[in-house]
């Protein structure tokens, strides 16, 4: 009778980064290098018209039925409101000046990173600490939203109507 193996050793049997070189890192540097960097480039070659500066701000959307997100980046003239899971680049045409303005975890991650922030990169500290109010402000308007009473469907195409 053989010995059942546990999860953690069959995991590191199939997926031992010595063996394969599959690590954390090596996917986000190489992600970052091949779609994530040109991407941008061509955002800023493809947008020489679109304004002295803008804005490409970068928003991961979930995909339905799958356990993946997609990455968006959407350029824009105005500064968008920050938001969970979002990165924000400006873009000044005259000086070919790339600027990162936010790096926004996730909410989960964002509060574990502001319990304990000894060990993460201090600017992205001062990106939650800086944008943490807007952040707050806006889950306490969710959550006031999901709390009110459900109206009838009657009601709220009255209301529709009514605006």
């Amino acid at each position: 009778m053989s010995k059942k193996k546990t999860l953690g050793t069959e995991y590191l049997e199939r997926f031992n980064p010595d063996e394969k070189g599959y690590e954390t890192r090596n996917i986000v540097e190489e992600y970052g290098s091949k779609t994530f960097g040109p991407m941008l480039e061509k955002i800023m070659s493809t947008h020489r018209d679109f304004g002295k500066k803008y804005y490409i701000w970068v928003v991961n959307q979930e995909i339905a039925h799958f356990d993946a997100k997609k990455i968006n980046f959407v350029v824009r003239h105005s500064k968008p409101t920050p938001k969970w899971e979002t990165i924000l680049y400006s873009y000044d045409n005259s000086s070919s000046d790339l600027r990162l303005e936010w790096v926004l975890p996730t909410k989960e991650g964002g509060e574990a990173m502001l319990e304990n922030p000894m060990g993460w990169d201090p600017q992205l500290i001062e990106f939650l600490h800086e944008h943490l109010p807007c952040l707050q402000k806006q889950q306490a308007q969710i959550l006031s939203l999901a709390s009110m009473p459900p109206e009838s469907p009657g009601a709220l195409i009255k209301n529709q109507v009514d605006l």
